[in-house]
């Protein structure tokens, strides 16, 4: 987050936990902490990689409520199940051809998925007031056909015989799946550009959470036996 660490911020802290509870993490870990003895000099020893709110840095007498804070969010997200009505797919076979040096990639499987789908599709998403989870071959494996409202194959080459058979099943089950700059073919698909992606999705699936204008915000949505929780998140500041 900043350079030293230690110049992190509480607010700093909590805008970064939020981009993690946005994209699914429902659990934080402070792995970081760094330690200094006490007659290590001016601020002591700090870690690169963690924000330094020890009893050194002025604003440790807000790390509590922080935490408490941060708590709580990843509490009320370990309830009931994701509700997700989108479903993002990336072959894994796509994934592991442009990973490592060789191929100009890395072996952060993140990082390669974000080189393979465009940021303009997820945006597009969440500024459709959707939710959605990224999904590969192997999730499928676990997953029912008719779980998700709509399927988005992104910059896909290949597509696994086994997958090729649940989104088959997608449609079946009244489902529909969308396809976006790929070479591959799944019959009952519907193929559009970018720039359509929000008119399919208005036309196959209704707003989860609908603000008026659209905001800069984001949500998790969960669904429990008795409640539907919502975070909402503002993603402008």
């Amino acid at each position: 987050m900043h350079s030293p660490s230690f110049r992190a911020t509480p607010l700093d802290l909590k805008g970064e936990a939020h981009e993690h509870l946005h994209n699914g993490v429902n659990q934080l870990v402070g792995h970081g902490w760094p330690y200094s003895p006490s007659d290590a000099p001016g601020l002591g020893r700090f870690f690169y990689a963690a924000g330094a709110l020890d009893d050194r840095n002025p604003w440790w007498p807000a790390m509590p409520e922080l935490t408490r804070y941060l708590t709580r969010l990843c509490w009320l997200l370990q309830q009931g199940e994701p509700a997700a009505d989108i479903a993002l797919y990336i072959s894994n076979e796509d994934l592991f051809a442009i990973m490592g040096r060789a191929q100009g990639g890395s072996l952060n499987t993140w990082r390669e998925a974000t080189r393979r789908i465009p940021s303009a599709i997820t945006a597009t998403i969440r500024a459709a007031g959707l939710d959605y989870d990224l999904i590969d071959d192997d999730a499928l494996t676990v997953t029912p056909p008719d779980r998700y409202r709509a399927v988005i194959i992104a910059a896909t080459t290949m597509i696994l015989d086994e997958t090729a058979t649940w989104l088959q099943k997608v449609i079946a089950a009244g489902g529909s799946v969308i396809m976006i700059d790929s070479t591959v073919r799944v019959p009952g698909a519907v193929t559009v550009p970018i720039d359509g992606l929000a008119d399919a999705l208005a036309a196959v699936v209704t707003a989860d959470l609908k603000i008026s204008p659209p905001p800069e915000i984001g949500f998790v949505h969960r669904r429990s036996e008795d409640a539907e929780i919502y975070v909402v998140i503002n993603t402008g500041q």
